[in-house]
């Protein structure tokens, strides 16, 4: 159960990292009209999407304590962790720490 948890986590971490991507072009481009959606009240579900990252994000973090003990592995878990979280994982994964 508690792999499948993991995998779904994964699974939006991915997709929100495939989509930041427009979001950012679309900012750059001088457009905020996603930007205001998603901090109306109509953009609020889409806010808590970040729940499975913060999961996946504590997780990772319990593995690194657990298993890892790299420190290059932790600076990359702090400061890239949304982009860093599901690489962390499969590494985790195909090491069979999971």
């Amino acid at each position: 159960m508690k792999r499948v948890l993991l995998e779904i986590c994964f699974g939006i971490n991915v997709l929100l990292c495939l989509a930041i991507v427009p979001l950012l072009l679309t900012v750059l481009l001088g457009n905020d009209s996603i930007y205001s959606f998603l901090k109306s009240e109509s953009g609020y579900p889409l806010r808590l999407l970040n729940i499975p990252l913060l999961i996946l994000w504590v997780n990772n973090f319990v593995i690194w304590s657990k298993k890892d003990k790299n420190m290059g592995q932790l600076a990359l878990l702090l400061f890239f962790n949304f982009y860093y979280n599901p690489f962390y994982y499969r590494s985790a994964v195909k090491n069979k720490w999971i």
